[in-house]
């Protein structure tokens, strides 16, 4: 109720989905965490060591310094399920991004993203393992996803929205935002 209804809208950029991915039991600690930005559906995949709030904060606080100070140009707001993954309020809060929770069962608050998952189960199909996945794969899979024609674009990819959306920011880094995200 609290996230404000624009986001909804999907006309304004910088407000992500997040979730979490896994495979079998055999490997159920092992997972990616999956960003997906809600307007251009851009894909952030990172492999984490476990579905834990420990890990998912470490992935973020990684990622936050990656991005550098262009971080906070580039989240505005994250939306997640109710995970325990994403139990841990505080560090979530102190990466600087306003972080807003779905209903219980209510996964359509976060479509974008659960469609984006179906398109990475292509590469980490349900019930196998990801013991053996490295972040290698799981950034190959980030770019399959960015670089899919989307019928919604009229054929184009979420690469070029994001890119389009990237111009338009002040970047401090673009050369480094760019890489990042295999952006040319």
């Amino acid at each position: 109720e609290q996230r404000p209804k624009y986001i909804t809208l999907r006309d304004t950029f910088g407000h992500w989905e997040i979730d979490s991915i896994i495979g079998s039991n055999e490997g159920k600690k092992e997972s990616c965490l999956v960003l997906t930005e809600r307007m251009t559906r851009q894909e952030i995949v990172i492999k984490v060591s476990d579905k834990s709030a420990r890990a998912t904060v470490q992935a973020m606080q990684r990622l936050k310094r990656q991005l550098g100070r262009d971080f906070k140009l580039l989240f505005r707001t994250l939306t997640s399920d109710n995970g325990c993954e994403f139990a841990n309020q505080s560090g979530l809060d102190a990466l600087g991004v306003t972080t807003f929770y779905c209903h219980p069962q209510a996964p359509h608050e976060r479509g974008g993203n659960e469609n984006n998952n179906k398109l990475l189960r292509r590469r980490f199909p349900k019930g196998e393992s990801m013991k053996k996945k490295t972040q290698q794969d799981a950034t190959e899979a980030q770019h399959f996803i960015n670089g899919y024609p989307r019928e919604m674009f009229g054929g184009r990819c979420s690469n070029d929205l994001f890119r389009e959306e990237l111009d338009k920011l002040p970047l401090r880094n673009p050369q480094k935002v760019y890489d990042f995200f295999n952006i040319k």
